[in-house]
């Protein structure tokens, strides 16, 4: 009797040290997706400033140009680019280089932060697995792991 109860507690214990893991695992796979649309969100918005700030300094240039003579053609193909510009300021420019440089930064720490909880998320897979097989034995591993494998 006292053996059973023992093999009990042991067998409680053993289950709760595995489900604790899975709880942990979960809150890192959800950190590892917040990081990646994390990182999704900083690419898009760089690239999205980079095409923006390519305008202001295109716009900028043909001002310049636009002082010195030149063809017709050439003339009106440059204020049609200028005229597309919607605001040509120094301002904007600066504005637009600091909101590169906070994206670019956003994207280095989401890239980190990634890389963390992908190691994370890896040390508790095998630390799972290597509880899934030493408690529960070789045949039960794939059933309850959820594993693609065949168990063959």
């Amino acid at each position: 009797m006292r053996w059973q109860a023992e093999n009990h507690r042991m067998r409680h214990k053993r289950q709760l040290r595995i489900m604790k893991l899975q709880s942990q695992l979960e809150l890192k796979r959800k950190e590892r997706s917040h990081a990646q649309h994390a990182f999704k969100r900083a690419r898009a918005s760089i690239k999205q400033l980079e095409k923006e700030r390519t305008g202001l300094v295109q716009a900028r240039t043909l001002g310049h140009v636009e002082q010195a003579w030149q063809p017709a053609i050439v003339r009106n193909h440059h204020q049609q680019l200028l005229a597309s510009t919607p605001i040509m300021s120094e301002a904007r420019l600066q504005e637009v280089e600091m909101a590169l440089r906070d994206n670019s930064l956003a994207l280095r720490s989401s890239m980190k932060r990634l890389s963390a909880s992908n190691g994370k998320l890896e040390s508790l897979e095998s630390e799972l697995s290597s509880l899934y097989s030493r408690y529960l034995g070789r045949s039960q591993v794939h059933k309850c792991s959820g594993s693609r494998t065949n168990p063959d």
